[in-house]
């Protein structure tokens, strides 16, 4: 809970891709159905590549190495 959004995005914005283009905060949830001590972030994220359609294994890599480093550097869950 202590984790600000902020500190999310600039976790994310460290991941090394060059498809990742921006970050989108939507939402930020507490109460009913989250843990008294963890909140609920909700972000979105836009993928591009000026020269060729992405594939969806592409984009599922990038997604999975960001969500494994917010797991490990700041604890972060997907829900």
């Amino acid at each position: 809970r202590e984790t600000s959004a902020d500190q999310l995005i600039s976790e994310i914005k460290s991941t090394d891709s060059e498809l990742l283009i921006n970050i989108r905060l939507f939402d930020i949830y507490t109460g009913q159905g989250i843990h008294s001590n963890k909140k609920s972030v909700g972000l979105g994220l836009t993928f591009r590549d000026s020269s060729r359609t992405l594939q969806d294994d592409e984009i599922s890599l990038v997604v999975k190495e960001i969500v494994t480093g917010l797991e490990q550097r700041l604890g972060a869950q997907q829900r």
